[in-house]
């Protein structure tokens, strides 16, 4: 199987400023939200290229399958 990854750069701990502010909890809060967004709205439009509609049918299955209740 295949497991989907990134690597995400969030700062340079050699920069000082850069460092001062990812040790902070709005630093923190804020790149974990940032990531968790963008991950979410990829999500989002990755699932919706490869979903079907609802109301698409299954042209290989005859009309009288489609219409019997499933158990």
């Amino acid at each position: 199987t295949s497991m989907p990854s990134a690597l995400i750069e969030l700062g340079f701990l050699s920069n000082e400023s850069e460092r001062k502010y990812l040790v902070t909890e709005k630093g923190k809060n804020l790149m974990a939200q940032s990531i968790f967004s963008a991950i979410s709205d990829y999500k989002q439009r990755f699932d919706g290229r490869n979903t079907k509609p609802s109301h698409a049918t299954d042209k290989t299955s005859s009309s009288k399958s489609q219409s019997k209740p499933q158990k």
